[in-house]
């Protein structure tokens, strides 16, 4: 499947045809890791043997993700007005 990231829940659910609720059966979890190798990376939070291109990306997002919960805790207790003041919109 090209673009999954693209693509909705439905739509990969429908291409590997899987059923949200139960997941992949035993078939077609051997049918896709002879396919499309095993999930190597699922568990791990070794990123050393990635592209550094995902090393970066998967960065990025760690750092965004935790800035958002950051700031979404500092507004929940109170110590930010708004979003606005502090970006001046």
């Amino acid at each position: 499947m090209e673009d999954a990231h693209m693509k909705t829940v439905e739509e990969v659910h429908g291409f590997f045809g899987t059923d949200p609720e139960r997941g992949l059966s035993i078939d077609q979890v051997k049918k896709y890791q002879d396919k499309y190798g095993p999930n190597v990376y699922a568990y791990s939070n070794d990123l050393s043997e990635l592209p550094n291109e995902v090393i970066e990306y998967v960065t990025k997002i760690r750092t965004k993700v935790a800035t958002s919960i950051t700031l979404g805790k500092r507004f929940e207790r109170g110590n930010i007005a708004s979003t606005e003041k502090n970006y001046g919109r």
